[in-house]
């Protein structure tokens, strides 16, 4: 005796899509292109939402693995008919023999997909079956689309359908699963009408060449903003009073629509209520008085209530439960400094107690001290790597928030992208000039200027006429004859900024002031017209003014293709834009710079072994690669190292006479706390890492005696 899924699928076999209504379709025009209007598609989709009865979460989902048997199986019977009578010549039977990779593929990635799929909202069929919403819905509309689908007849058919119930996120984001599914299930039916119906026409009228066009385009097609307008809230998440979220990248774009099915899948509200909800909030703020721009748009945006300072009230307001993971995630992130510290402080004390109280008697006090100063390096580098493991594992990174650039950067966020540097010989000029170059060619855009900061070298006696000096001069010629050959494209321009050389009483030298520091402070003056500092000057310099970002980088720093689009693009976005206190005058809510991640050029770790072990090293240096998602997840905040972009105003604001002259040997960490530095960790910039023992050493003394200062 048969049992119940057998028969299930020995019905599914012998009558497909008996499932589907029937529907009264227009008959005219060529059967590979059906004419489907509008009315159809909207009247097939009431007809099938209609149908759907759905059943209790938690329902044990076996109809579509049922099946993908069934299609497995009348696949490989339909191949194997067609091997039998297949020839050279072209017929119906080899066109659909040479698509089996394509129809191979398609199912494989079906049975991949099922866990997927049984996690969807499921309805039961006439006939008892289960079936995911999402699969019901594709099988309809390619029922009513005769096998044929298009984004235009697609998108009408997902809309009707969603007047009465709106699709999930998850259900959106498996459409073109589901439909590759549906049609080959549509193409198997037509073969089995085919081979019912007798001898098989001429090519020209075979009836798989359009179903298996229309399965290669599912292939090919890309989805992204196809799917975006199928999703019911994204239209409400585009109502953004400051008119954001529709100008911001479509990854940025996609965390928000996880943010929003996260939100309503543990609590009282579906994902449409808990958009509509995060949007009046959005709007109630945008008609609140508020004195500072910045905090204005910031309050005003929709993210803020899914990312920022918002939230917790958009929680209060759609009773969101949270489950134990993200409690405990809150929780970190709330006692974030006690849990880091404390932490760090707990565990070295246990590693130290494990590592000396079996080897060291508890009478003898001067060895038990001497084994504590032993134990004490490597007990808190234990302690930190395992925090920082904890942190890693129980946080997820989470990139920032972006503004797409891609087309071009705005005259509104006007950047310039330096590099502060000495002129010292010939050659190091040119390569100079090279590198800055190639950054242009790689990042072209007619809001993207790039300039250099320079000074001479040192000197212990008193400089004349450094307006003629030869490196001066083979500077400006070279900036000339960059702009000169690049006259014509539709990049930016390019700018040299030369300081001259001051008495440093505490050096006892001649020296441009405050070194890269100075240049950076002096440039941001510059741009705002409170202080020229640059007595030598070249190139269009008229371009630079309404500079809103600076883009530092070191002699060496590569800025990959589109990189600084993104960048300029992260930090304009309200809530990465920096909010300023303005009596301590310190970034309080955004980001003044934003740290890329730092990677090893190629070339640089092949120049010696040192190099090439520190290329590869996976730990938390800082410094050669500026990666840290335990401080950016679990603190907000990154570690400036020197590379990355800022905002002028703000960076002038909060640094402009903070701390005393000559007195930093390392600024780039204690200016990073100040205007708050944010780690952008999908952003990478390619430095080079030194090739020599001695050159490694001397940077990494210099930075210890930086930070033992700070």
């Amino acid at each position: 005796m048969a049992t119940a899924d057998e028969a299930l699928v020995s019905k599914e076999q012998k009558a497909p899509h008996s499932t589907l209504p029937d529907i009264e379709l227009p008959t005219s025009g060529l059967p590979e292109t059906p004419s489907v209007s509008d009315s159809d598609l909207r009247a097939s989709a009431q007809i099938v939402v209609r149908q759907w009865q759905l059943l209790p979460k938690g329902t044990f989902a076996k109809g579509l693995p049922l099946r993908l048997k069934a299609l497995s199986r009348r696949l490989k019977q339909h191949l194997a008919a067609c091997k039998a009578i297949a020839t050279t010549e072209l017929t119906p039977q080899l066109e659909f023999l040479e698509s089996t990779r394509m129809f191979e593929a398609a199912l494989i990635a079906a049975e991949s997909a099922s866990d997927t799929f049984a996690r969807l909202p499921l309805i039961q069929l006439p006939e008892g079956a289960d079936l995911p919403r999402v699969m019901n819905l594709a099988e309809g509309y390619l029922a009513v689309a005769k096998g044929i689908w298009s984004a235009d007849s697609l998108a009408i058919f997902t809309e009707e359908a969603q007047r009465l119930d709106p699709l999930k996120l998850e259900e959106v984001r498996v459409i073109p699963q589901a439909l590759k599914i549906a049609q080959l299930e549509y193409l198997l039916d037509r073969a089995d009408e085919a081979f019912a119906a007798g001898p098989m026409p001429p090519i020209e009228h075979s009836p798989f060449s359009a179903p298996i066009h229309s399965l290669r385009r599912l292939n090919q097609y890309e989805w992204r903003e196809l799917l975006e307008s199928i999703l019911a809230f994204d239209a409400i998440l585009r109502r953004d009073p400051v008119q954001v979220f529709s100008n911001m990248e479509h990854e940025t774009r996609a965390a928000y629509h996880m943010r929003i099915a996260d939100l309503a899948a543990h609590s009282d509200k579906s994902e449409v209520e808990t958009a509509q909800i995060a949007l009046q909030l959005a709007m109630d703020a945008q008609r609140k008085p508020e004195s500072n721009p910045r905090c204005s748009r910031r309050l005003s945006h929709i993210g803020n209530y899914l990312f920022a300072e918002g939230l917790p009230e958009l929680r209060q307001r759609i009773g969101y439960q949270a489950p134990f993971m993200q409690a405990v995630r809150d929780t970190l992130r709330r006692f974030n400094e006690d849990f880091y510290i404390l932490g760090i402080f707990t565990l070295s004390v246990l590693l130290i107690v494990a590592l000396i109280a079996p080897l060291v008697p508890h009478h003898d006090f001067a060895a038990v001290i001497f084994a504590l100063f032993l134990a004490l390096i490597p007990a808190s580098q234990g302690g930190v790597d395992l925090i920082n493991g904890t942190v890693s594992a129980i946080l997820h990174a989470e990139s920032l928030e972006k503004l797409d650039y891609a087309k071009g950067i705005p005259e509104d966020a006007k950047t310039l992208v330096v590099i502060p540097s000495l002129l010292l010989n010939e050659l190091q000029v040119r390569d100079l000039f090279e590198e800055l170059e190639a950054r242009y060619l790689s990042n072209q855009d007619p809001n993207l200027h790039f300039g250099l900061l320079t000074d001479l070298a040192d000197s212990a006696a008193r400089p004349f006429d450094e307006d003629k000096h030869l490196m001066v001069n083979l500077a400006i010629q070279s900036i000339n004859d960059l702009n000169e050959k690049y006259r014509k494209q539709r990049g930016g321009k390019f700018i040299l900024l030369h300081r001259h050389r001051i008495f440093n009483a505490r050096q006892g030298v001649w020296m441009g002031w405050e070194r890269k520091r100075g240049k950076l402070l002096d440039l941001n003056k510059y741009l705002l017209n409170e202080l020229d500092a640059f007595p030598i000057k070249a190139g269009p310099v008229e371009y630079l003014q309404g500079t809103r970002y600076v883009i530092t980088l070191d002699s060496d720093t590569q800025l990959p293709r589109g990189t600084a689009a993104r960048m300029v693009g992260t930090l304009a976005h309200p809530l990465n834009q920096a909010i300023v206190d303005p009596r301590s005058r310190i970034v309080t809510a955004g980001y003044g710079i934003l740290q890329p991640r730092v990677g090893v050029s190629v070339s640089s770790a092949s120049r010696s072994r040192l190099a090439a072990l520190y290329s590869g090293e996976t730990g938390f240096d800082i410094y050669t690669r500026a990666v840290s998602d335990v401080y950016q997840d679990l603190f907000g905040e990154g570690i400036f190292a020197g590379k990355g972009i800022y905002d002028v105003s703000v960076l002038h604001q909060v640094l402009d006479r903070r701390f005393p002259r000559n007195s930093l040997l390392s600024h780039d960490l204690i200016e990073g706390a100040y205007v708050r530095a944010g780690l952008v960790t999908d952003i990478e910039i390619i430095d080079d890492y030194p090739s020599h023992y001695s050159a490694h050493t001397r940077r990494k003394h210099r930075w210890l005696r930086g930070d033992w200062q700070i």
